[in-house]
């Protein structure tokens, strides 16, 4: 990242939201997913990511159910998203139960 930073190329990091994103070069501009509850992953939110963030950066909910929407809807007021970077909604086609983990 600090290479292509470094060349003067724009760097876009997309990360999951479960790892630490601080240590990402300031430079870079960050899309950092929520976790919606449909995904089954949601507990792996790392919320301290969003003290990271910057108005270069943007927040990404993907949705599967209207249910998800409602709590993306919930942490963008608890967490004042929308003052801090874009946000971004991405709808989601459930997985088969043939696609799904079985972890």
């Amino acid at each position: 990242m600090r290479s292509l930073c470094d060349e003067g190329f724009t760097v876009l990091v997309e990360t999951s939201g479960t790892h630490d994103i601080s240590k990402i070069d300031p430079r870079a501009r960050r899309i950092m997913d929520l976790k919606c509850p449909a995904s089954g992953e949601v507990d792996r939110n790392l919320f301290s990511n969003i003290a990271h963030l910057k108005s270069t950066d943007e927040s990404n909910s993907s949705l599967v159910r209207i249910e998800d929407y409602e709590w993306a809807k919930q942490q963008i007021a608890q967490h004042k998203l929308d003052s801090i970077c874009p946000l971004l909604f991405s709808w989601v086609h459930p997985l088969t139960p043939e696609q799904q983990s079985k972890v």
